[in-house]
C-alpha cells in the first residue's frame, strides 16, 4: 500500500492535475492543509483524501512530518500540487510496491521553466519506507535523506520522474516565494551556520537580486569542500557571472573552471565559460566549450542524467551561438559543424524549419533574398546575436538598413539591439541616429558600459558638454560597484577636465 504525502494551501488552480496523475499508484491520499481559502479542500474531497488542517508555523519540515504521521501505507510518495507524476513512471512505483524491503528512492524532478526557456532535472528522494522513526529536518529546503541513512536504508536510484511547473510563474512569482522562504533561512542559518544553508540564502538573494548579500553566502558555500559538488558547481558558476560583470574576467575564469572541474555534466558550465573565453579573445577555446556544451546537453537531454541538477538548455540556442563564434573566429570548420547541426535540427523540428531557412539564406551572404516580416517573425533570443552579426556582414547596405530599422522595432525593449543598430550606423556614417539609439539603450538602464563610452564618444565630438556630463555622471552612479568601469571613467573625466 502507497500513501501520497501532501501539504497544501490554495492550491486550486494545481491540485486537480496532480491527484489525477497518481491514480493507480496512490492506495491513500494524505492533504495536510495549512489555511486554504479557495476551492482547494473541495478539489481534494473529490479523490477520496483524508484532509487535515494545521496551523502554518513557518516551518515545512514541521507540516510534512505531520502529514507523515497520518500515512498507513507501507510506502510515502511526497508530492507539491504544481507537481505530476510522470505517466510512464506509475509501472516502477507498483513493482517497487510489491518489494519486501523498499529504501528510500531518488527520483527526477523537472523543473518546467517556460518563462526563463531553461529547463532543469535535479534529484530527490520523494519515495520511501513509512516509519515512524524516519522524518523531515529543516525548517525549509527540507530534507529526508539524513533520516533514512540514520534509520538504515539504502538511497537507490530510480526512473521515476515528477513534471514540476511551479517555475513557469515569472520573475515577480519567483520572487514572492524567494521572500517568503528568506526569513526562514536566515532564521535556520543563525541556529545552524551550515553551507547548506548559506548555499540556498545565496540562491534566494540572487532571486532577489540582491547580488552582494548572494556572492557572500556563495562564497561562504564554497569553502566547504564536503558539501553536494553539484551545490559547489553552481554557487562557482554564479561567482564566475558575477566577477565577469565586474569586469575581473581572470577571477571568473578561475571561477568557472573550478565549477567545471567539479560537475563534469553540467551543460551549463561549458556554456558560460564559452562566453568568458570569448571576451578573453581565446575564440578557439571557447568554441572547443561550446562544441562541449552541445555534447553533454544532447546526452542530459536523452534522461542520461550523470549530474544531481542538470540544467537543460536548447540545443537551438547553442547551436547559433556556435555559428556565431566560428564567424567570428574565422574557423571554417567549426562553421560548417554547426551549420550541418543547424540542418539537422531542422530535420528533427519541423516547426523550426521555417526560421531555420532564413538563417540559412543569411548564412549565405544573402540578406536581399530576406524581408522585414522575415525578420520580424524568425528573430528571437536564441539566433538574435547571429543574425545581427549576420546582418553586418552583409554588402547589401539598403537591405540591412531596413532589416536593423525593423529589429529595433520587434526588439524595442532590447538595449543590445538598440546598441547593435547604433553601432551599425556609426558604420555606415550616421551618427545622428547612432546617438539617438544609444540614447535609448541608456533610458532602458542597459548594464553595458560600452553604450556610455560610445555615448562620451559621441558627445565630445559634436560638443554638447551637458549631455556629456549627464551621461558620464549616469555612468558613475549605474557602475559604481564595478571598480574596473570606475576606473576607465576616472581616466576618462580626467583627460577631460578642462571642459566639464
Amino acid at each position: 500500500m502507497l500513501s501520497l504525502s501532501m501539504i497544501v494551501k490554495n492550491e486550486e488552480k494545481y491540485l486537480k492535475d496532480c491527484l489525477e496523475s497518481v491514480k493507480d499508484v496512490a492506495d491513500e491520499i494524505i492533504i495536510v492543509d495549512t489555511g486554504s481559502t479557495d476551492g482547494t479542500l473541495g478539489i481534494a474531497e473529490t479523490f477520496g483524501a483524508k484532509i487535515y488542517k494545521y496551523d502554518w508555523e513557518n516551518d515545512f519540515s514541521a507540516a510534512r512530518n505531520f502529514s507523515l504521521s497520518k500515512c498507513t501505507g507501507k510506502l510515502i510518495l511526497y508530492l507539491d500540487a504544481d507537481e505530476r507524476l510522470h505517466p510512464d513512471s506509475k509501472k516502477i512505483i507498483n513493482k517497487i510496491k510489491k518489494t519486501d524491503k523498499p529504501n528510500g528512492y531518488n527520483c527526477k524532478i523537472i523543473n518546467l521553466d517556460e518563462v526563463n526557456n531553461r529547463p532543469s532535472v535535479m534529484t530527490y528522494i520523494r519515495l520511501f519506507p513509512n516509519n515512524k522513526n524516519v522524518s523531515f529536518s529543516g525548517k525549509v529546503h527540507e530534507q529526508i535523506e539524513t533520516s533514512l541513512l540514520k534509520n538504515n536504508y539504502k538511497i537507490e536510484e530510480s526512473d521515476i520522474s515528477i513534471l514540476h511547473i511551479g517555475y513557469s510563474i515569472g520573475r515577480e512569482g519567483l520572487k514572492i516565494k524567494a521572500k517568503r522562504n528568506l526569513i526562514i533561512l536566515l532564521n535556520e542559518y543563525e541556529k545552524n551556520k551550515s553551507s547548506y544553508y548559506a548555499f540556498h540564502l545565496g540562491q534566494t538573494y540572487n532571486i532577489l537580486e540582491h547580488k552582494e548579500e548572494a556572492m557572500r553566502f556563495f562564497k561562504i558555500a564554497v569553502k566547504d569542500k564536503n558539501i553536494k559538488k553539484e551545490y559547489l558547481s553552481t554557487s562557482l558558476r554564479v561567482l564566475a557571472v558575477y566577477e565577469s560583470e565586474m569586469g575581473n574576467l581572470e577571477q571568473a575564469v578561475t571561477f568557472i573552471e573550478k565549477a567545471i572541474y567539479y560537475d563534469k555534466d553540467q551543460p551549463l558550465n561549458y556554456m558560460v565559460a564559452s562566453n568568458f573565453y570569448k571576451k578573453s579573445g581565446d575564440i578557439k577555446r571557447s568554441i572547443l566549450f561550446i562544441e562541449k556544451a552541445l555534447g553533454i546537453n544532447r546526452e542530459s537531454s536523452k534522461n542520461n542524467y550523470k549530474s544531481s541538477q542538470n540544467i537543460l538548455l536548447d540545443d537551438y540556442l547553442i547551436i547559433c551561438t556556435g555559428l556565431l563564434l566560428s564567424i567570428e573566429g574565422s574557423d571554417n570548420t567549426s562553421k560548417k559543424y554547426f551549420s550541418n547541426e543547424l540542418i539537422n535540427l531542422s530535420n528533427q523540428k519541423p516547426g523550426l524549419k521555417a526560421e531555420i531557412n532564413f538563417l540559412l539564406i543569411l548564412l549565405e551572404g544573402k540578406a536581399a533574398l530576406t524581408n522585414i516580416r522575415d525578420i520580424k517573425e524568425y528573430t528571437n533570443d536564441s539566433n538574435l546575436e547571429l543574425v545581427i552579426k549576420l546582418l553586418t556582414l552583409s554588402s547589401d547596405i539598403q537591405t540591412v538598413g531596413s532589416l536593423f530599422e525593423s529589429l529595433a522595432e520587434k526588439h524595442y525593449d532590447s538595449a543590445y539591439v538598440l546598441k547593435e543598430y547604433a553601432m551599425y550606423s556609426l558604420k555606415m556614417g550616421d551618427t545622428k541616429k547612432a546617438e539617438k539609439l544609444f540614447d535609448k539603450a541608456i533610458e532602458l538602464n542597459t548594464n553595458d558600459p560600452s553604450v556610455y563610452f560610445y555615448l562620451v564618444s559621441l558627445y565630445i565630438q559634436s560638443n554638447r558638454i551637458d549631455k556629456l556630463r549627464g551621461v558620464l555622471n549616469k555612468a558613475q552612479e549605474l557602475f559604481a560597484n564595478n571598480p574596473a568601469v570606475i576606473s576607465q571613467l576616472n581616466k576618462l573625466r580626467q583627460k577631460l577636465s578642462q571642459i566639464i
